[in-house]
């Protein structure tokens, strides 16, 4: 008897395209909507062995464009953000991003 074999078909579905935009203490900045998986699986892969802070500093490098990135990161030094508010917006980011709610701390 022949094996038998199974085909499965798979479509990315982007669910969210629309650029996320966010508001920090009043100035407004825009991520990307969407963060393709292959990239998610490299930052997955990056930072295995990075502390948490280094861990959610990458990550928001790939959310938003090198621009919208150092003008956040200016933004945040300047004003003296806490981590813990630079820790919501990560977790906002990559919940919408990745269509998938991160677990609640």
């Amino acid at each position: 008897m022949a094996a038998r074999t199974t085909k499965k078909s798979f479509s990315s579905k982007r669910k969210n395209k629309e650029p996320i935009v966010f508001e920090l203490e009043g100035e407004e900045f825009t991520a990307k909507g969407y963060v393709p998986g292959a990239r998610l699986l490299d930052y997955i892969e990056d930072t295995a062995d990075m502390n948490n802070a280094s861990s959610i500093r990458e990550y928001l490098k790939i959310a938003m464009t090198d621009e919208e990135y150092a003008r956040f990161d200016k933004f945040t030094r300047d004003e003296d953000i806490e981590l813990e508010t630079i820790s919501e917006v990560f977790e906002h980011l990559i919940e919408v991003q990745t269509s998938r709610p991160t677990e609640a701390s």
